[in-house]
């Protein structure tokens, strides 16, 4: 991204958020500052639901000021979150899908493919570990068509790993999206909960992820961000690691083999 002398002047971090609005000449922007170990989780995370067809910010590194750069979603449609929505007391994924079909039907929004997007980015959050998914970060972005699509804000924590526990995406008691909670569990209590609730046409579909993002094509991904910023992922073989150990915990919990990743990929 080329930008001029007055833009890159308006960059600016405040010292207090990580995020700023900045109107550029060319239009209106997000600056996200953060350290290099965050810049690259984020450039990961946005390359992976990409490949899984999710909108993410659209954020590019600006070495003149160490930072991330986004063009605002409001630019080119509405992007909601979901407090503007009403659905900020939602605490399980029915009552989530719940508040959808509300909206769907006092607003006259097409929802129907949300419900599958928010199990996928469920799952790659499972998948890669991302431990700070809540009700802040995602929202639904509305074309002028009025099609709505799942729209992403922050990836800053994939590949984040605590060896005791996580922030819960998912509970006994239903399957909570707000990971504010205090509530706590193992990470394989997580991904057994959830995996035996999801929908059939996520199931038809985890076989092709986990293709996707074998530890192998993953470590590829992240040596692509190392060439793009010309700097290497702050300990990269300790992530890759424990990415290792999760993606092999989720193989296992499905009882997937390599060998039938190709089988299910050509029916």
């Amino acid at each position: 991204m080329d930008l001029c002398k007055s833009d890159l002047d308006k960059i600016q971090c405040d010292g207090f958020f990580m995020v700023t609005q900045c109107d550029l000449s060319i239009g209106s922007y997000y600056a996200k500052f953060t350290g290099v170990d965050g810049i690259f989780r984020e450039l990961l995370g946005k390359k992976v639901f990409d490949l899984v067809g999710i909108k993410s910010a659209d954020y590019e590194y600006i070495p003149e000021k160490k930072c991330l750069l986004s063009r605002d979603l409001n630019q080119d449609g509405r992007f909601y979150n979901l407090y503007e929505l009403f659905i900020m007391r939602a605490t399980t994924m029915k009552q989530l899908f719940d508040g959808l079909e509300r909206v769907q039907k006092d607003t006259g929004y097409k929802c129907d493919n949300v419900k599958l997007s928010l199990e996928v980015m469920h799952f790659i959050d499972l998948l890669f570990s991302n431990i700070d998914r809540h009700i802040s970060n995602f929202g639904f972005y509305i074309d002028e068509a009025g099609n709505v699509v799942l729209a992403l804000l922050d990836n800053e924590c994939f590949l984040k790993y605590y060896d005791k526990a996580t922030r819960p995406m998912y509970v006994e008691e239903g399957e909570r999206i707000d990971s504010m909670s205090f509530m706590r569990t193992s990470k394989k209590k997580e991904a057994e909960v959830f995996l035996s609730n999801i929908s059939f046409e996520l199931k038809e579909l985890i076989p092709k992820y986990l293709e996707m993002f074998s530890p192998s094509r993953v470590e590829s991904i992240i040596t692509g961000i190392e060439m793009e910023l010309g700097m290497e992922f702050p300990n990269k073989r300790y992530n890759m690691r424990k990415y290792k150990r999760n993606y092999s915990m989720i193989c296992g919990l499905l009882k997937v083999k390599k060998k039938s990743f190709m089988k299910t990929l050509v029916k």
